[in-house]
């Protein structure tokens, strides 16, 4: 069991709603969601405040699966920091264009 069907049946177990959890945890339902549906992960602090709200331990919430939850965080921000890379060639890239056109109108115009 991963740990998104593993949040949905603990939540279920204790007999919380989406809207219950997210309030005890101070977060929002739509990150209740999304932890459960498994499009994001929650952090190591939510994770300790999860086990805590659940009254279970880390390794019971994880299935001992800890490192998995990690490197998916790790790939998520390695994935971000790409994206960001991308866009900083594109803002280099139309500010040479730029440049270049300037310095030809500024010759072409003398």
């Amino acid at each position: 069991m991963n740990l998104s069907e593993k949040l949905t049946m603990i939540r279920k177990k204790e007999g919380y709603s989406q809207e219950e959890a997210a309030e005890k945890l101070n977060v929002t339902r739509q990150t209740i969601s999304n932890w459960e549906t498994g499009q994001t992960s929650p952090s190591i602090e939510q994770s300790i405040s999860i086990a805590k709200l659940y009254k279970i331990s880390l390794d019971e919430l994880t299935d001992n699966d800890i490192r998995n939850v990690i490197e998916n965080k790790v790939s998520n921000t390695e994935k971000i920091a790409g994206y960001m890379m991308l866009y900083i060639k594109f803002i280099a890239a139309v500010l040479v264009v730029l440049v270049i056109i300037g310095i030809s109108c500024a010759i072409f115009i003398k």
